[in-house]
């Protein structure tokens, strides 16, 4: 990339004993970044609203690949401004991203209690909400260039679920590249730098700069 780049990291909270429950929590996160950078970015922080990319690893994998696809698609609502105030999404980088959380949320038991915890209960208990959540439905031809790591032994996102969403991303002509990395479990890269992270940082910068520049 050319240039300085900026990392952002809105803080999306919730009143004590309230859940913010798909699509509310997508809505809501460009009004907790407009409220951290102001209506318009400040000059020392020399950001360039037309090269943005967005970045997540499990759940926020899942909104970072939500966001970005629903975004580019002219379908996210945001619940402050307008939906054309919102930049374009040029790249995303997923980490273990949780792509299909209905089959997450009935697999396994840490999965169950994972899915129940972020959406508030069972597939067959809140169908809308995991309906909401899965990130197949918003892949379209403008989803952006997407970049996915996964650990091959991930006992949370399981590896089968991630490798379909990137095929159908290259089915709908989305630029993407998957890279599992064997043995790896869920969380990898995220109190050290591991093997995961290093790997991240080898094909993470360059896919910024392929496609931020």
């Amino acid at each position: 990339m050319a240039g300085p780049a900026g990392l952002r990291r809105p803080r999306c909270r919730l009143p004590p004993g309230r859940r913010s429950t798909p699509p509310v929590g997508y809505r809501g996160g460009r009004c907790r970044l407009r409220a951290d950078l102001g209506e318009r970015p400040r000059p020392e922080y020399r950001l360039d609203l037309s090269r943005v990319a967005t970045l997540g690893g499990s759940a926020g994998g899942n909104l970072a690949v939500n966001v970005a696809n629903k975004i580019n698609s002219g379908a996210l609502q945001p619940t402050c401004g307008t939906a054309a105030e919102l930049p374009r999404i040029r790249a995303v980088i997923a980490l273990y991203p949780a792509v299909d959380l209905t089959a997450s949320g009935t697999e396994t038991a840490v999965g169950v209690d994972a899915a129940r915890k972020y959406v508030g209960g069972p597939p067959a208990q809140y169908a809308d909400r995991y309906a909401a959540v899965n990130s197949d439905p918003y892949i379209t031809k403008n989803s952006p260039p997407t970049l996915i790591v996964q650990g091959g032994g991930d006992h949370l996102v399981l590896a089968d679920h991630t490798a379909a969403y990137a095929d159908k991303l290259s089915a709908a002509g989305v630029p993407n590249r998957y890279v599992e990395l064997p043995f790896l479990d869920h969380g990898f890269g995220g109190v050290s730098l591991d093997t995961g992270a290093h790997v991240l940082r080898e094909l993470g910068l360059p896919w910024l700069r392929q496609y931020l520049s």
